[in-house]
């Protein structure tokens, strides 16, 4: 496809891109430590992620259209101004980003994310981190069924928008792909209550029926697609109302050929190479994901996601994917369970813990028993009603084990603060008891002067 950022373009300063699963043999690898590096760093973990992941077949543009993007995030999030932000370029003319070049054999694997994590806070004063991702190509003649459904799953379970990256139109056998996702999605949905997935995007490429339309216009597309008509089987349409189910939004845009030199190459990655109307409708795409007020953060379990649990996620769901065989969709239930009941419970004593240490750091000395038994029971209420008011998945009985975890550990907290109260009482009383004996003794000694 194209060549934004081809390979004699690598020592452009523009290529940030960081490649956080590797392909090794018939496997994946995780490099968790280039994650870390990245998003636990102090400006970056506390964050809620807005994380923007594209997928689909190898070569049908993703990279390319991912470099866009980045474009678009450096002019609103770093310099401000949006009003030419396309033709803005660098580097004589070209601009860099994932790497792509044309041609037929493939040039990004694994996974891949922009290694400059773009901030911006909401207008509700959501403090959040944009995550740019760009997966290798899938279901295709390149990669086996195992691979392909990993890459996709990690892609689809860890981002708020899903970027489903299509060649001319929406397939019966591309919404197959998401099938195992409305499996576990529907599991979710009957426990939580919670709809599971953010955002769904399906960009059709080189879409060929210019007489429908192009961008948004595949709305009503991928409505007759998703409808269920008497002609469809039982599990079609079990599949359509999955799918619809388990995201927020679902969307289509359609997208015109971007020109000969784009697609069959030379391209030296000039905006001037690529046709007028295909970045008519870039400039109407790209906005409409990544614009402040068009900004989806990451939801699990309902949950607002910070980037340095997203991480946590991101090294689950590669364990469970890591087997010889794809998981079940109850097996990825029970350890988005797992995992996101932790998160709740670690919050749940970090706010139990904060009330009470604040209240002891208001004093110099002990407290009253009494204040502080009154202080540990409301406390204890809040963390406990934290954990049972949000939404949760995994049954009543891991609840139920949460809940008892908390208390648990609340009450030796409890105890570890009582025994410091004590110890800071009996401190207290020794210092008064010296303090009247000096007393004393001094007033002895001036009266036998």
């Amino acid at each position: 496809m194209a060549n934004v950022n081809a390979e004699s373009d690598v020592e452009l300063e523009t290529t940030v891109a960081v490649q956080v699963v590797t392909k090794d043999n018939d496997s994946f690898q995780l490099d968790i430590d280039k994650l870390k590096e990245i998003l636990e760093t102090d400006e970056i973990k506390d964050r809620y992620v807005v994380v923007v992941s594209i997928a689909g077949a190898f070569r049908k543009g993703k990279s390319f259209l991912l470099n866009f993007f980045i474009k678009y995030l450096n002019a609103q999030y770093k310099r401000r101004d949006v009003t030419e932000w396309l033709y803005e370029t660098a580097h004589n003319g070209a601009f860099g980003g994932f790497a792509s070049k044309s041609g037929r054999k493939p040039i990004t694997s694994g996974i891949w994310m922009w290694r400059e994590i773009f901030t911006h806070e909401l207008a509700n004063g959501d403090k959040i981190a944009i995550i740019l991702i760009d997966t290798q190509g899938i279901f295709d003649h390149q990669s086996t069924p195992k691979e392909s459904t990993t890459i996709f799953a990690l892609s689809t379970m860890l981002s708020s928008v899903q970027c489903y990256n299509l060649k001319e139109n929406i397939q019966e056998d591309d919404l197959q792909h998401l099938e195992l996702f409305t499996q576990y999605g529907r599991l979710a949905l009957n426990q939580s209550k919670e709809t599971p997935f953010q955002k769904l995007l399906f960009i059709v490429r080189d879409w060929p029926y210019a007489e429908e339309g192009f961008g948004f216009d595949g709305q009503k597309v991928l409505d007759e697609i998703l409808a269920e008509t008497n002609v469809q089987s039982t599990d079609m349409h079990q599949m359509r109302e999955n799918i619809k189910m388990n995201f927020e939004k679902i969307e289509a845009f359609l997208m015109p050929y971007p020109g000969k030199n784009v697609a069959f190459g030379p391209f030296s990655g000039t905006l001037q190479e690529i046709d007028k109307e295909f970045l008519d409708y870039v400039k109407i795409l790209v906005p409409s994901l990544l614009a402040p007020e068009n900004l989806a953060i990451k939801k699990i379990n309902g949950q607002k996601v910070r980037a340095r649990d997203w991480i946590k996620f991101l090294e689950k769901y590669f364990d469970v994917f890591s087997g010889d065989k794809l998981p079940k969709p109850t097996f990825i239930l029970n350890a988005t369970a797992e995992l996101s009941n932790q998160i709740l419970y670690d919050e749940c004593m970090k706010h139990y813990v904060d009330k009470m240490e604040k209240m002891v750091r208001k004093v110099d000395s002990f407290i009253e028993e009494n204040v502080l038994t009154r202080c540990h029971i409301q406390a204890e209420n809040e963390a406990v009603a934290k954990f049972s008011e949000k939404p949760n998945i995994g049954g009543d009985k891991i609840t139920s084990s949460f809940v008892s975890r908390i208390k648990e550990k609340i009450a030796q907290k409890y105890t570890s603060l009582k025994n410091e109260n004590v110890i800071k009482r009996r401190n207290y009383n020794e210092y008064i008891e010296g303090l009247r004996h000096e007393i004393r003794a001094n007033f002895e000694s001036t009266i036998h002067r």
